[in-house]
């Protein structure tokens, strides 16, 4: 979780623009994917990139998978930002609602 953390953190310092498009990280070992979504990342998509990478996740223009899916954390960042991290199987939904109340976020 700690790694995941790392590339949300990342994506939250980095410059926010105005046009909209997704973005999403992979944890695929950890059945987790963040979807970056409310601004444009065209800048900012190589950081993200290569922090979603150095993490071992997989990088895509597009967003999460819908497949398997249990829920998923809305997290703001800023107004006009946020994040939706997603859960799969084998996480159970007590412990991906318990991670995104930690986090901050509305689980869905």
């Amino acid at each position: 979780m700690k790694k995941i953390l790392a590339v949300v953190v990342l994506a939250a310092a980095l410059p926010q623009l105005a046009h909209a498009t997704y973005g999403s990280c992979n944890f695929r070992e950890e059945n987790i994917c963040v979807q970056y979504d409310g601004s444009d990342y065209s800048e900012a998509r190589e950081q993200i990139e290569q922090a979603c990478q150095e993490e071992n996740g997989e990088f895509s223009n597009s967003a999460c998978p819908s497949t398997r899916r249990l829920g998923q954390c809305h997290i703001s960042a800023d107004t006009t930002t946020y994040y939706i991290m997603s859960f799969y199987p084998p996480t159970t939904s007590d412990d991906a609602k318990t991670s995104c109340s930690l986090m901050g976020g509305r689980y869905e």
